[in-house]
């Protein structure tokens, strides 16, 4: 009977030294971060992936949140080692939200959790009758405290967007001051005069026309020309806009 080489019993060494547990493949970084990775720590990073997105985007927006986030269930889900939340830019910030988180790799499915904000800060009303095409100063404004995320986004709750700003409409005293009720003093107005500038190569040729569209500066809007022509151009201020060379 052949007698097997010392280099043959090396494993039955090990495994009588290291025990049941071994066996002769090392397990990669992921796979031993996916079966260490229980229910309650995923719950917890898809939590914390819920929590992180809602209060960046309350930051961007001024606000400090007050977040909480309710428990996912995870027990039909497969481990993950990469989320990442589906964020929907054009969903306003508001007291309930609903946000889609997805595992990336190795498995492939979206969980969607519920969360509710709150966030301090002022809504604003007017002390004194404001005529359209006035301008809104701080001392036509009173300041309310509320919780800025149960009110409607349509209301402007951030002063640096009314200050300075002009009225659109008739706002009588006592009036929520809202977005759709204000432009931006550099604005230029539907149906208003300005001055066209176009720029070459050594040269500037300036003209006259009627915005045909109401514009903030850096936005693009239409403009007729005197002799009805349509030209394209960028607001530059509440007088002025470029027009875009083809």
């Amino acid at each position: 009977m052949k007698q097997p080489t010392k280099y043959a019993l090396i494993p039955f060494l090990l495994f009588a030294l290291l025990g049941p547990g071994y066996s002769g493949a090392h397990s990669t970084a992921a796979e031993q971060s996916n079966s260490a990775l229980s229910a309650e720590q995923l719950q917890a990073a898809i939590i914390r992936e819920v929590q992180d997105y809602l209060e960046q985007r309350a930051r961007t927006l001024g606000l400090t949140p007050t977040i909480e986030v309710a428990k996912p269930r995870v027990e039909h889900l497969a481990s993950c080692a990469k989320l990442a939340v589906q964020s929907n830019e054009t969903t306003p910030l508001r007291a309930r939200m609903t946000v889609s988180v997805r595992c990336k790799e190795p498995a492939q499915w979206v969980s969607h959790v519920h969360a509710q904000l709150s966030a301090d800060g002022f809504y604003f009303t007017v002390n004194r009758t404001i005529e359209a095409g006035e301008p809104i100063s701080l001392d036509d404004l009173i300041g309310h405290e509320t919780d800025v995320l149960k009110i409607s986004p349509h209301i402007v709750t951030d002063p640096s967007q009314i200050i300075g700003h002009i009225a659109t409409r008739r706002l009588p005293s006592g009036s929520t001051v809202r977005a759709n009720g204000l432009r931006h003093p550099q604005s230029v107005a539907r149906g208003q005069q300005v001055q066209t500038i176009v720029h070459g190569a050594g040269f500037t040729v300036t003209g006259k026309g009627q915005a045909v569209q109401a514009g903030n500066p850096g936005s693009r809007i239409q403009v007729r020309t005197p002799t009805g022509q349509l030209i394209q151009g960028i607001v530059l201020d509440a007088h002025t806009v470029e027009v875009i060379a083809f």
